[in-house]
């Protein structure tokens, strides 16, 4: 297949494909008569952004028994049902990317708990899931190093709601992500686009009913 590139997943892609850790971005692909193994031919050492030489490309062919089909850009949907599908997908996307976008602005573009600035590491976190909430407003998030993304969603590095105190899980306190345990949240630049109190409380009380508020 011809790929144009590759993103990090958004929280939409983990809720659908838990195990995702990048997410291609498909021009076009060819799909093979029969199914083979490349462990099982003399192609190695393939990666992304590789590109097959024509000799290894025609043993692939001949192995595979030729094409079955040829997919050139995105296949239009079958029924209302896949398209209203695949709209509101493509809207979810960009709505997220807009999502980041405001939130790197109103933070500066630095992770709101370890003031990290390294902006291809940062990844905007919904504070109440996006599977449950489906909000895009500002409010309802945070930009957040890409680690401690993943701590917050899973209820090991929590914000007091009414102090915005981070607090850090006793099991991993004694890691490097001690450090930023009692650390105060770094504010927006817009007062109005502050983290939502209540989504915050909602994420405090599952991180106390799993570790307690010390």
């Amino acid at each position: 297949m011809d790929i144009d590139g590759r993103l990090a997943p958004e929280e939409a892609d983990k809720q659908a494909y838990p195990k995702v850790k990048q997410v291609y971005l498909v021009r076009s692909a060819t799909l093979y008569a029969q199914t083979i193994r490349l462990a099982d031919h003399s192609i190695k050492g393939l990666s992304y952004g590789r590109k097959l030489t024509e000799d290894e490309f025609a043993a692939l062919l001949d192995a595979a028994g030729g094409t079955k089909e040829y997919v050139g850009g995105t296949p239009l949907p079958d029924s209302e049902l896949e398209l209203s599908h695949v709209l509101r997908v493509v809207r979810d996307r960009l709505g997220q990317s807009d999502f980041r976008a405001s939130l790197m602005e109103i933070y500066g573009a630095s992770c709101a708990i370890s003031r990290c600035k390294v902006v291809a590491a940062l990844e905007a976190a919904h504070i109440d899931p996006w599977a449950s909430s489906q909000s895009q407003d500002v409010s309802n998030g945070l930009i957040l190093r890409a680690d401690l993304h993943t701590l917050f969603d899973n209820d090991l590095v929590a914000i007091n709601p009414k102090t915005r105190i981070v607090h850090v899980a006793k099991s991993i306190r004694e890691s490097e992500y001690g450090q930023y345990h009692g650390a105060e949240l770094n504010r927006p630049s817009n007062a109005a686009a502050a983290p939502d109190a209540s989504a915050l409380q909602s994420r405090w009380s599952s991180f106390v009913t799993k570790h307690g508020k010390n």
